[in-house]
């Protein structure tokens, strides 16, 4: 695959990677279009920012059911999941928004990341004749589907 620079569209990533949105700037742009995951996706952002990591989750999975092809929602959604502790569903859908988007290497960076998590935790296992459910037990995590 050869890489590309495209100007506009790393500029629209930066920006959308900067933003620092209220609440009422995510409600607002939810009370023009409901159905806009852009919309949801700021919403999500914003309740990110005040510590609200399971009504953020929820608000990225509305802009997932509107619009199941707009990747910064799996992505905004995978940072929550990764920060409290959800690694396997972090990569799901980080996975998924490369998947849509595989051009875009901050989906790919975090991904990576998500997938050294798992992977200290397998490693600082201690060993026993079940070793799944040890890990499972000091992650919180549940297994993939």
């Amino acid at each position: 695959m050869k890489f590309v620079y495209n100007a506009q569209r790393n500029e629209g990533m930066r920006r959308m990677l900067m933003m620092r949105p209220t609440v009422q700037e995510g409600k607002t742009a939810i009370e023009k279009d409901e159905t806009d995951a852009y919309a949801w996706y700021v919403y999500g952002t914003a309740l990110g920012l005040e510590g609200k990591i399971d009504e953020a989750v929820e608000a990225y999975s509305h802009g997932i059911a509107f619009d199941p092809f707009y990747p910064p929602c799996y992505f905004g959604r995978g940072r929550k999941l990764n920060s409290s502790g959800h690694f396997w569903q972090a990569i799901a859908d980080f996975t998924m928004a490369i998947h849509l988007d595989s051009s875009n290497w901050i989906y790919w960076y975090y991904r990576a990341t998500a997938l050294r998590n798992p992977l200290t935790i397998l490693k600082s296992a201690s060993p026993s004749r079940n070793r799944r459910s040890t890990i499972l037990l000091r992650t919180g995590c549940t297994p993939p589907m």
